[in-house]
């Protein structure tokens, strides 16, 4: 039996994606040989013939149904032309026809799918990136450095970039390029938390947006200023950042590399990486140079986690206090080095990462057990909101049997 009507205006078909199976397709799309997409729902089955609904759509409102962002029936009900009732006799001798020529209102509702069905598959909604390689040879051609952040979202099926996300995550990008380029300037030295970036840096670390594309989505910004005989502090700063990010986030080269720059640029490397955290998904960022030269740094949603614990202990706004004494710890997990305790003296709980060198002593440390503690407490305040959140980090524990 054919799915595909044979013979009438609707051109020749070929089935390109099936979404509902059932003793063959009852949901699919399909083309043209002149390229018109349509959309076919299995609407009714009679005694000798099926009819199906066939909707002309178009490759911008296909890719929104197929993400999810609108429901099926809502592409029938709201057809941007028209929609044809094709009958196809079970005999396949006899001819298949259009039935009729349908608006949105008129399709039967029992023909249509339940109203809240959708088919959310992951979709390219927007341009395809170049690739690493290909951005480089970019940055060769047109003489200046380039820096790339691509985001994954963890809860988007469409490849167009939320604009709020996209508005943070530039003026967080340029932030930590002037800071960072500051900090090089000044081989790390502390300057004011406070105040402009000098007016020289921010001209040598400004950048323009040159691509917004696919392949989750993909920010590509570059260098205002181009390569000259005495280099670029763009590329140079944009190059360590990608360095940082490149390294073992829980390792001792991390912490050394961060603590190499002021506490400004530091905190500044603490937001972005917040920022990529509260997106949900892995990230990658990429820097690319006049030379066709680039370096990559893949940071797996859990990476990213861990170097924001890392960064809240190394960039804070605040150091508290540490806490020290015989607790008990109630939770732990050598995979994902995070620890709870409990502190009978204040009935407090705690809980957050265990740093590289308390390692040895918490492999050696069952839960359940009450162990002399050493935790390290950080504090962050939230811009927007102005609420502090205080972060955990166990710096030592003494195991029952040392």
């Amino acid at each position: 039996m054919s799915w595909l009507p044979q013979g009438t205006s609707l051109g020749r078909l070929r089935l390109e994606e099936t979404f509902e199976y059932y003793d063959g397709p009852r949901l699919f799309s399909c083309r043209s040989t002149t390229g018109q997409l349509y959309v076919a729902a299995w609407a009714e089955e009679g005694t000798d013939h099926d009819l199906w609904l066939y909707l002309p759509i178009s490759q911008e409102r296909f890719d929104v149904t197929r993400s999810g962002g609108i429901t099926v029936r809502d592409a029938f009900v709201n057809p941007e032309d028209a929609a044809f009732l094709v009958k196809i006799p079970f005999d396949g001798q006899s001819r298949d026809t259009i039935e009729q020529v349908l608006d949105g209102e008129s399709i039967a509702d029992d023909w249509l799918p339940d109203p809240s069905y959708r088919i959310e598959l992951q979709t390219n909604t927007a341009p395809p990136a170049l690739s690493p390689g290909e951005l480089a040879a970019r940055a060769q051609r047109e003489l200046r450095p380039m820096l790339r952040v691509e985001i994954d979202p963890v809860d988007s099926r469409r490849t167009a970039a939320p604009t709020r996300a996209v508005g943070n995550l530039l003026v967080l990008t340029q932030n930590l390029l002037d800071n960072v380029g500051y900090s090089l300037r000044t081989n790390g030295q502390e300057t004011s938390q406070r105040g402009r970036v000098p007016t020289d840096i921010q001209e040598a670390m400004s950048s323009e947006v040159i691509s917004l594309t696919a392949a989750s989505f993909v920010i590509d910004i570059a260098s205002t200023g181009f390569v000259n005989l005495f280099g670029s502090p763009f590329e140079e700063t944009s190059t360590e950042i990608v360095k940082v990010f490149a390294l073992d986030d829980e390792g001792e080269e991390f912490k050394e590399q961060v603590g190499k720059f002021n506490s400004r640029a530091a905190k500044s490397f603490r937001k972005l990486v917040k920022h990529l955290a509260s997106i949900g998904g892995p990230a990658t960022l990429v820097s690319a140079n006049e030379t066709a030269q680039y370096i990559e740094a893949r940071l797996p949603a859990d990476k990213i986690q861990r170097m924001l614990a890392v960064l809240n202990y190394l960039a804070p706004d605040r150091v508290e206090p540490s806490i020290e004494g015989r607790m008990r710890l109630f939770k732990g997990d050598v995979d994902s080095h995070t620890f709870g305790a409990d502190d009978p003296r204040t009935n407090q709980t705690y809980s957050g990462y265990v740093d590289e060198q308390a390692i040895p002593g918490f492999l050696r440390s069952p839960l359940g057990g009450d162990y002399e503690m050493v935790i390290a407490v950080t504090s962050v305040t939230d811009e927007l909101t102005n609420d502090t959140q205080f972060n955990y980090r166990l710096m030592q524990i003494t195991p029952s049997n040392p």
